[in-house]
């Protein structure tokens, strides 16, 4: 007999704090960054060869706006900005789109300078991380 639960969104991957989006397909890190950097610091490439990059405002968009009451992030405070990796085509060279935090699960797409502070919360594609830490191993 099949199971009939239903599978959950959310799946820890293991205790470093990785977190599997079953929904999207995508992982994240189980918290943002404690301390809020410009976004070159943020957008750095990633050290650990497993693919690790800023999310698109989008997607962080479709995590936030979605979270069921069970889910295991972190609740962030009301103010908390987080970088995305979207320039926008319609303002001034070097602006970002941030997701900003507001009170009661409400988050807006804010525009940013580069250099303005925010916290970053790197997302992954769990195939090209496997992948990627595959090369680095051979």
């Amino acid at each position: 007999m099949a199971d009939s639960r239903p599978r959950p969104r959310f799946v820890p991957l293991d205790p470093g704090g990785q977190v599997l989006d079953a929904e999207t397909g995508l992982v994240w890190e189980a918290a943002p960054a404690e301390g809020a950097v410009p976004w070159h610091a943020a957008a750095a490439a990633d050290p650990t060869g497993l693919g690790w990059r800023l999310p698109t405002a989008s997607e962080l968009m479709r995590l936030l706006g979605s979270l069921p009451a069970d889910h295991p992030f972190p609740a962030l405070e009301p103010g908390t900005l987080l970088w995305s990796s979207t320039e926008s085509p319609f303002a001034a060279r070097g602006r970002v789109r941030a997701v900003g935090c507001e009170v009661g699960a409400l988050f807006v797409v804010r525009l940013l300078d580069k250099e303005a502070r925010a916290r970053a919360w790197r997302v992954r594609d769990p195939v090209a991380g496997a992948a990627q830490r595959e090369r680095r191993e051979n």
